[in-house]
């Protein structure tokens, strides 16, 4: 996944800092760690594909890095910053938006009894699994073939919410 996104974002990002090749995804790249910054972060689900970032939540911080995801499902305010960058090894990360809509309906179909919720947060890192990146992969692959990305599209994202939602 990393050699074609860093394949991906030389051939479309340029001097940017992030761009968006597929409907709710974006990918960040910095060369240099950045400063504190306060945001609200949106319902998202971000996968660290090099470098680390740390994002405060209230009195707690994570810090998290490649092959890590941060799972984001309410609106929340977060202060955090890139902690890890250099020019040879940028800091790259995929957040996609989340739809909650779908999440629900999601646990709907699986049902509470699959599903552990006892350590349940709005925001939590988790190590992802290889069926997560490899979905996380083949969404982004999508950028290359618009026909792709409208027919097969909508199936990958639900697979990367069921994946989320049983992580």
């Amino acid at each position: 996944l990393f050699r074609f996104s860093t394949k991906f974002i030389q051939k479309y990002i340029g001097n940017a800092a992030s761009i968006q090749p597929v409907e709710r995804l974006l990918i960040l790249s910095y060369t240099m760690p950045t400063n504190l910054e306060a945001t609200l972060y949106e319902p998202v689900c971000c996968l660290i594909l090099q470098g680390r970032k740390e994002t405060v939540v209230g009195d707690r911080t994570v810090n998290f890095g490649a092959g890590e995801s941060l799972i984001v499902s309410h609106e929340t305010p977060v202060v955090s910053q890139v902690t890890s960058a250099t020019l040879s090894q940028p800091y790259i990360a995929m957040i996609l938006s989340l739809d909650i809509g779908l999440m629900r309906s999601l646990y709907e179909q699986v049902g509470s009894n699959e599903l552990d919720l006892g350590n349940a947060k709005a925001f939590n890192v988790h190590k992802s699994d290889q069926n997560l990146i490899d979905a996380f992969y083949r969404y982004l692959a999508l950028a290359e073939n618009p026909t792709e990305e409208k027919v097969l599209g909508p199936i990958i994202l639900k697979e990367i919410h069921f994946r989320l939602l049983m992580a």
